[in-house]
């Protein structure tokens, strides 16, 4: 399982450009917190867009979901794929106060918030 993990990572290496969003989504289903970190660039087709999964987790330590722990496990999942979070050029998720935290300590790197069930 492992070789086949690899070999996975380095296709996803390869595919990753050199700018990218990344889009995070979290959840709690009961007393576990998940993390799913995507990236997406603008497809060959220009009317288009490329979304690779690069992690889907639970977070491990559930006692802190702070901004400081997700910015650790975005720049553990960027190294795994060779790039760091200077290849981000957005951030893309809803506005919940851990994702504004993140945006406002990484500076450089826009947040785009979707507005999604908000009714």
């Amino acid at each position: 399982m492992e070789r086949l993990f690899k070999k996975v990572e380095t296709k996803i290496s390869m595919l990753l450009p050199n700018k990218f969003a990344l889009i995070l989504d979290s959840w709690t289903n009961y007393d576990t917190h998940y993390v799913a970190v995507y990236a997406t660039y603008p497809s060959e087709n220009s009317c288009s867009f490329t979304t690779l999964l690069l992690a889907f987790a639970p977070f491990e330590n559930e006692t802190s979901r702070s901004s400081s722990c997700h910015e650790n496990l975005f720049q553990y999942v960027l190294n795994v794929y060779n790039r760091d979070l200077n290849n981000v050029c957005a951030l893309i998720g809803d506005n919940c106060a851990v994702n504004l935290a993140v945006a406002r300590k990484l500076g450089s790197v826009s947040l785009i918030l979707l507005l999604i069930g908000t009714s």
